[in-house]
């Protein structure tokens, strides 16, 4: 017996101890701590005001793996306010560790306001007046004055606004006559005047961005960054290896466009360049002889197999400007109206005139014509049968015009045939044109004509310069002079305001702008001695006889020019031509070859002290259209219908509004922060004594260095004395 306690205690100190360091061997104390790894930048910046989202971080430990979700972020941001703010990033592993906290920097800056701007350039020609930058303004509108003082609604952003503000900071120019059109609803450069310089008007051009608009200065609205060209001059051309060639010649013309950046020319292709003869009952559509595309050079080929004289333009730009291109005939050639003499002859025009003389006493059905002819009859002192038929028509259509420029016609056609315009069977057509005058000038502010024309009429009627009708007509008309010497880039208007103004030499700058005049119409003379056309060249050699000079180019003169266009009939016209434009052409010709002007063919008449009180209320004639007036003379309006600057060619259809893009930003903030903590260390009590054995052996799969607990131990120890007190005690 006394064995079996030795053996029994020897046993149970054996379970004891060495069965506890068994168990406590494998328990390892977690001292690792976890990792955070930042996503995203440490450090960015945002503009105030935009939502700021967490990029986030992950967090892993060597023992609890991928414990991302346990991450703690403190700090807040906020991007209404401009400033430095941080958010920090924490997490602690199950033993407790905690991971070196990780920061996140945000700058909020302030919101960069990128003001847009337009460049605008200001040229003539070589000389760039202004270029520079011009802040584009806020959308909105404000309120411009025209040359009359009338205020305008117009975007802030419109070309106009930008040129105006353009106007106040450079001080480089002024835009000195700045005209609205109530027919078109929209603004105009007519006049910009350098700082220091010359007033420059009725040719400025304008584009964006290289291109012509089809709208107007104040309805073209600019976006920013744009480069806005003004230009004085035109934006086509064509240029020409000769414009002389013979009969069933071919010439080469080419277009171009100019480029008001740098004062260049380049090809202009997609446009066809055409080949014209006046229609002297409708100026503004002439007589097409050929059309002719140009290729991707911008030229065309262009062959014309009938003598004499024609223009050349841009179809596109409803040829404007023009050029003159002469076909001479092959030698021994001719026939059918071809041309049969070098010189003129005065008797052969007039019997012209005669023979097609309607019975009526008019010519070509018109009063138009008759009024012409009527001037003509008085150049060449037409006496007899023809002339008394012709006063029998204008006494039988003997009425007062709508229109100023017919008054004005019909006016030279009577002193031309020695009548009296005051009275003329009970009609007043000098007081229909002084009823005209507006303060400023005659009839029209978008023509000049008028003016011109009643300047000659009124200096005839007895009103000189102390008269205001006078003074300022002769001011209007100077002041509409183009620095090129021109009217209107118009060799007829140029010579007919050479005509008038001569009659007031000492008027102010008559002087100047007459001998400007003189040298565009030099300078512009064709190899055959005449200009553009018929009409061209007989206005223009009665303003050289009024300055009493002889042009030449090519050692031709302009008689040479009407010697080489007489018909045999003696018209001045081709027989091919209309009936209507033969006559028209032979009466301007007549006076030209005669070296008379209008003031020698025109007689002066009294001016009544008292008016006559001719029936001015009767504006109607039911011969009378909108052809039958002045306007032949191939006056181009201020407006420029031909030209294809976008405020002399609206087209309405075109003229669309730019939709504003509005953009409303609402920043929310939005900061998503984790609320999760890490779980205590369980203690012993909390593990669950009914599932013991599957969290040991848990515990043991996972290499955890959790502490076993104490009850483990003495468990085994029981278990092995009993295991062992069974064995030792069953033997014998």
């Amino acid at each position: 017996m006394k064995n079996f306690f030795i053996k029994f205690g020897v046993v149970l100190s054996f379970v004891l101890v060495f069965g506890t360091v068994a168990v406590r061997a494998e328990v390892v104390a977690d001292t690792t701590v976890p990792v955070i790894t930042l996503l995203g930048d440490a450090n960015l910046s945002i503009e105030q005001g935009v939502t700021y989202i967490d990029a986030g971080a992950t967090a892993s430990d060597e023992t609890d793996g991928d414990i991302t979700a346990n991450i703690v972020i403190t700090g807040t941001v906020d991007t209404a306010t401009v400033g430095v703010y941080t958010e920090t990033y924490a997490v602690s592993d199950v033993a407790g560790n905690p991971a070196t906290p990780v920061v996140r920097t945000i700058t909020v800056t302030p919101v960069v306001v990128v003001v847009p701007t337009e460049t605008i350039i200001v040229r003539n020609g070589d000389t760039v007046i202004w270029q520079g930058n011009v802040p584009l303004p806020d959308d909105g509108t404000e309120t411009i004055s025209d040359v009359n003082g009338n205020p305008h609604t117009v975007s802030t952003r419109s070309v106009l606004a930008l040129v105006k503000d353009a106007e106040t900071t450079s001080g480089a120019f002024t835009l000195s006559n700045l005209t609205y059109y109530d027919s078109f609803g929209a603004f105009y450069f007519k006049c910009i005047t350098p700082t220091g310089g010359t007033e420059l008007c009725d040719n400025w051009q304008y584009a964006v961005g290289g291109t012509t608009p089809w709208t107007s200065i104040d309805q073209t609205i600019l976006t920013g960054g744009e480069t806005i060209g003004i230009y004085f001059g035109n934006n086509h051309q064509v240029s020409f290896g000769t414009t002389t060639i013979s009969a069933g010649g071919t010439l080469t013309a080419t277009a171009e466009k100019y480029n008001y950046i740098d004062n260049t020319w380049s090809p202009l292709t997609g446009v066809s360049v055409g080949i014209t003869t006046p229609n002297e009952s409708d100026p503004w559509n002439p007589i097409v002889i050929s059309t002719n595309p140009v290729d991707s050079n911008g030229s065309a080929v262009i062959t014309i197999e009938n003598p004499g004289v024609y223009n050349a333009g841009i179809v596109e730009d409803y040829y404007f400007p023009s050029y003159v291109v002469t076909v001479n005939a092959v030698s021994g050639g001719g026939g059918g109206g071809g041309t049969t003499s070098t010189t003129f002859s005065v008797p052969n025009a007039i019997a012209y005139l005669k023979s097609v003389q309607s019975s009526d006493g008019s010519f070509g059905g018109s009063d138009l014509y008759t009024d012409w002819v009527a001037v003509t009859y008085g150049a060449g002192s037409v006496f007899g049968n023809s002339r008394n038929s012709l006063l029998s028509y204008l006494a039988s259509h003997n009425t007062l015009y709508s229109l100023v420029t017919d008054n004005e016609r019909r006016a030279m056609a009577l002193l031309a045939l020695e009548q009296n315009p005051y009275s003329y069977n009970g009609v007043n057509y000098i007081e229909a044109i002084t009823q005209s005058f507006d303060g400023a000038q005659i009839g029209d502010v978008h023509l000049i004509n008028d003016d011109v024309f009643g300047l000659i009429v009124l200096s005839k009627a007895g009103y000189t310069t102390s008269d205001v009708e006078i003074s300022k007509t002769i001011e209007y008309i100077v002041k509409a002079q183009l620095v090129n010497g021109s009217w209107d880039g118009s060799v007829d208007m140029t010579a007919a305001s050479i005509q008038a103004l001569s009659l007031f030499p000492g008027a102010p700058g008559v002087s100047e702008s007459v001998t400007k005049a003189g040298m565009y119409l030099q300078n512009n003379q064709s190899g055959e001695g005449g200009w553009i056309n018929v009409s061209s060249s007989s206005w223009a050699t009665q303003a050289m006889n009024t300055l009493n000079v002889l042009w030449t180019n090519n050692g031709k003169t302009p008689v040479h020019y009407f010697g080489g266009i007489q018909a045999s009939d003696g018209a001045a016209s081709l027989n091919s031509e209309s009936l209507q434009n033969r006559i028209w052409a032979t009466s301007y010709a007549i006076p030209a070859v005669l070296g008379k002007s209008w003031d020698a063919i025109l007689i002066g008449v009294a001016r009544p002290s008292v008016s006559t009180g001719g029936n001015n209320t009767n504006g109607e004639s039911g011969t009378t259209n909108q052809t039958d007036t002045l306007v032949e003379t191939k006056k181009i309006e201020i407006v420029e219908l031909q030209n294809d600057a976008i405020e002399k060619k609206p087209k309405p259809e075109e003229l669309e509004k730019e939709t504003e893009r509005v953009i409303n930003q609402n920043p929310t903030q939005l900061v998503f922060a984790q609320e999760n903590k890490v779980p205590p260390v369980p203690s012993e009590d909390a593990l669950p004594q009914n599932n013991f054995e599957s969290n040991l052996l848990t515990a043991s799969a996972e290499g955890s260095r959790v502490p076993v607990p104490l009850f483990v131990t003495v468990g085994a120890g029981i278990l092995a004395l009993v295991g062992g007190f069974w064995y030792w005690f069953r033997r014998p």
